[in-house]
């Protein structure tokens, strides 16, 4: 009789389609752990509302029962987390895990009780209420919070790297954008919000509009990017600034460009800089958070300082008229995130936090 795999229940946001916390679990359900485990999606439904919700947690408990995992692995301090550390406790789930990707008191655009009932309360119980805990990044394990709730059973394991191995012609995405392939192509990927930095980046950007070979693509929504079309409005209709919206394709837009930039506030660990890494682009990176981790100044990019905009036009001058350097520190970001973010040690790490807690 061929013994049944262990199951293994993670969350999945109804709305969070392409967001670094889905991609990363994605990932994770994606990857050669499927070998020896059976993984299945507990859906967070975020049409539920967005404050602490009775209904969400019996809903959770619902799918959690009908599932009957060996363990619950689920993603965030915030209610997200909260709510599902409720659900698995009431459900009677032993084995848990949370893998920590921010921190509340870390976002710019939270009122301040929000900030305080999450910094608190809310992350405090989830983290206590959690077998085991994992840090995307040691920036997140170093934190106060983990070390005094959940140092003896908290682990660092980083996020899982693009494993796409499609090759993409540079020029198929210049032509559907029209840009020609002696332009200079600066990217940015993320959530369209101050917090990620965009109140800056559009400042920079404006700083360019004479530099008729220097665009910028902007990809991902937000709620902040209705304010950037209209600051960059002029430059948008001279199709220097193209904004994308939300794409799937991130890969693809990738190969094209020469340059990527991620102007936020704060970040525990970036996926988009991983992908952009993978990529071979230069890297332009707030020095902030576990973002030192990925992109190591004059080595594979350039570190700014978080919010100034005269530090981050500094770093797109630099390497807009140095093909050179571009070129260095792209095959420097491909070569670090290929040594250093490995699949198979990410899953190994996973392995063992699994396997220790299926032995007690």
């Amino acid at each position: 009789m061929v013994k049944s795999k262990p199951i293994i229940s993670m969350d999945l946001s109804t709305t969070g389609v392409g967001g670094g916390p889905y991609t990363s679990t994605t990932r994770t359900i994606q990857s050669n752990l499927v070998d020896k485990y059976e993984f299945r999606t507990i859906n967070y439904k975020t049409e539920m509302g967005t404050g602490i919700s009775i209904t969400r947690i019996r809903d959770l408990i619902t799918q959690i029962k009908r599932i009957n995992p060996d363990i619950v692995h689920y993603t965030g301090l915030q209610l997200s987390g909260f709510h599902m550390a409720v659900a698995c406790k009431i459900a009677g789930v032993k084995n848990t895990v949370v893998t920590v990707r921010g921190f509340s008191g870390d976002a710019i655009n939270f009122n301040f009780f929000k900030k305080v009932l999450l910094k608190y309360l809310l992350e405090p119980i989830t983290l206590v209420l959690s077998k085991k805990v994992i840090g995307v990044s040691e920036y997140v394990v170093s934190r106060n919070v983990i070390k005094l709730l959940a140092k003896n059973k908290s682990i660092q394991i980083y996020n899982f790297p693009p494993n796409s191995t499609e090759v993409f012609i540079k020029n198929d995405v210049r032509n559907e954008l029209e840009i020609s392939e002696n332009d200079i192509l600066i990217v940015s990927v993320a959530r369209i919000t101050t917090d990620k930095g965009y109140n800056v980046l559009d400042e920079a950007i404006l700083h360019f509009k004479e530099h008729s070979n220097l665009k910028f693509l902007i990809v991902g929504d937000g709620d902040y990017i209705e304010t950037m079309k209209k600051k960059l409005h002029t430059q948008t209709k001279q199709k220097s600034v193209i904004f994308l919206g939300f794409r799937k394709d991130i890969n693809k837009i990738l190969s094209a460009c020469d340059i990527f930039v991620l102007p936020t506030l704060h970040e525990t660990l970036s996926v988009a800089l991983l992908e952009a890494s993978q990529a071979g682009l230069a890297l332009i990176a707030s020095n902030t958070g576990g973002v030192p981790e990925i992109v190591e100044d004059n080595y594979n990019g350039i570190l700014v300082a978080p919010g100034s905009v005269d530090e981050l036009i500094s770093a797109i001058e630099k390497l807009y008229s140095d093909e050179t350097l571009r070129k260095y520190f792209g095959e420097n970001a491909k070569y670090k995130v290929g040594k250093k973010f490995s699949s198979m040690e990410i899953e190994q790490k996973l392995d063992l936090v699994y396997t220790s807690l299926l032995k007690k």
